[in-house]
């Protein structure tokens, strides 16, 4: 009989990587993250990701609205981040 795995990657990260992927999320190799992140280990946050999401989320909106609204919410992400 085989001894379970107790491997905090085997019974909890992998199967939660898993279920997003099947929710629809995209998974990113570290490398890919670290280029995102452009090479700042210290960014959380995906710029250009996050930046492009925002502004299809409020396409509905005025384009002036819609540029301030983005920079408003990366500005404030950017903090929050920053004092986390």
């Amino acid at each position: 009989m085989d001894t379970p795995s107790f491997k905090e990657d085997h019974i909890s990260q992998i199967p939660a990587l898993q279920m997003l992927q099947k929710l629809g999320y995209i998974y990113l190799s570290p490398s890919e993250c670290e280029k995102l992140r452009g090479g700042k280990t210290s960014n959380v946050l995906l710029d250009d990701i996050l930046r492009k999401q925002l502004k299809e989320i409020n396409s509905d909106k005025r384009i002036t609205k819609n540029f301030v609204v983005v920079k408003r919410v990366m500005f404030y992400l950017m903090i929050f981040c920053a004092n986390s």
